[in-house]
């Protein structure tokens, strides 16, 4: 393998990680707070199979959610991907409490 090639894998292999399997709780309104690798990741506001009008939480789980999936990391983004299918994005906790249900 050429230099090149060797600095690339590397650059790879530290720009992104993949911990495992975690296991996210849906709540009433969202998702709880994770901690993977040291640092606490929350999910804004996101919607059931992109579904603009269903909010992705526990009032409106999907029927294939499992609760446990793998997450890749990817500097301020983490990308979980749960065992029935359902992708959510994370982003580093902004330390504020979660506002109000919409």
């Amino acid at each position: 393998m050429n230099a090149l090639a060797l600095l690339l894998a590397a650059l790879t292999m530290t720009a992104c990680s993949n911990p495992g399997t975690i296991s996210v709780v849906l709540l009433h309104c969202g998702m709880k707070p994770v901690t993977v690798e040291g640092r606490l990741w929350e999910a804004p506001p996101q919607t059931v199979d992109d579904d603009s009008e269903l909010p992705l939480d526990a009032t409106n789980r999907p029927d294939d959610w499992t609760g446990a999936g793998t997450v890749v990391i990817a500097g301020d983004r983490m990308t979980y991907t749960d065992q029935g299918g359902e992708v959510v994005e994370f982003i580093p906790d902004d330390g504020n409490p979660p506002g109000p249900c919409r």
